[in-house]
């Protein structure tokens, strides 16, 4: 059995901009998760199907920004796309849209859990060849933005709404995460700007240099609801489809926790997302008595106090919460009372 922080040690976090506070809210020793949410519930889009016959739902249609929980699409649409996940990409490739420091470590996480040479930053050398599927993996496990703007590139924005329809999830927003960041300094559409940043040298290096000037956490707040969104209904939708494979790409979903089971389960699949302001995660749990579970828990446009509490928090009301839903049927019903039915 993984431990709660054995089970995120294996994965970079779900960061996507680095953090911005004079201090830092600290989530106190056995904080009450449930009780936490109850309060902010207003912040709160929730749906959730037990595989049983029990349903909750909570603002369940109500967009807000994904972050990088959307990424369970760019892994279903490379599962079905036919390609060989053992074709060679280089490194210089998948890194050709990096923006260091702004995906919580991410990139630097996914090379070291792959056994590729790096400097902290990006891999050793350029010109190594790597499969797809490692690509794939990194999008998933470790949540690196570069490796999922590769994927969409590679694959096309049409082939990704058309796998996020066929999930549920129509009209899927799937911009490119290169760009959406940039907007955080230079003005113009998120596609335009990644094209400039990957044809301009000069636009190029000013965008990396202009990485030192973080922004303030009021502009990150008013920032993130800019950004690609989606709903809770659109999440639960996609994690059922692959969770039952109606659409492909299950193995990468279920990769992080396949040593974390418990008795009576067949596989536990997982994207999270997060960006200042808000923490988003989807979950399935497949079981062997064939039903199959699934939960998307949205948390967005906190203030960044409250932001900054459920960030240094996250692991413990991932548990509490997340799982707690999948797996206890009394977090389930605090969760319907306090929260949904509140």
């Amino acid at each position: 059995m993984l431990s709660r922080r054995s089970v995120f040690a294996g994965a970079a976090a779900v960061a996507a901009v680095p953090l911005l506070a004079p201090t830092r809210a600290v989530a106190a020793e056995g904080t009450d998760w449930i009780a936490w949410l109850a309060q902010r519930r207003d912040h709160v889009s929730l749906y959730a199907d037990d595989g049983r016959g029990r349903r909750i739902a909570l603002h369940p249609d109500r967009p807000v920004a994904m972050a990088s929980a959307y990424k369970a699409i760019h892994a279903a649409t490379f599962a079905g796309s036919g390609i060989n996940p053992q074709r060679r990409v280089t490194m210089r490739d998948w890194e050709a849209r990096y923006l260091p420091g702004l995906d919580g470590g991410a990139h630097p996480a996914a090379l070291t859990r792959l056994g590729i040479p790096n400097d902290g930053v990006r891999a050793t050398d350029p010109d190594q060849l790597v499969p797809l599927d490692w690509v794939v993996q990194a999008t998933i496990m470790d949540s690196d933005n570069t490796a999922a703007d590769y994927l969409r590139d590679l694959l096309g924005v049409p082939a990704l709404r058309r796998t996020a329809a066929c999930g549920g999830w129509p009209e899927a927003e799937v911009t490119t995460e290169l760009g959406d960041m940039l907007r955080l300094w230079w003005p113009g559409g998120s596609d335009q700007l990644a094209q400039r940043f990957l044809a301009d040298e000069s636009f190029r290096e000013a965008a990396l240099t202009k990485l030192s000037e973080l922004p303030s956490a009021d502009a990150q707040l008013a920032w993130t609801p800019t950004t690609h969104r989606g709903t809770a209904r659109d999440v639960a939708s996609l994690h059922r489809a692959i969770a039952t494979e109606r659409v492909p790409g299950r193995r990468y979903l279920e990769q992080l926790f396949a040593g974390g089971l418990e008795p009576g389960e067949l596989g536990l699949g997982f994207k999270g997302g997060e960006l200042p302001g808000l923490l988003n995660f989807g979950l399935s749990l497949r079981r062997t008595d064939s039903t199959v579970a699934t939960l998307a828990i949205l948390v967005a446009d906190l203030p960044w106090a409250d932001y900054l509490t459920l960030h240094n928090g996250e692991v413990d009301y991932f548990f509490q919460v997340c799982v707690g839903l999948l797996r206890d049927p009394a977090t389930w019903q605090r969760v319907s009372r306090e929260i949904v039915h509140a």
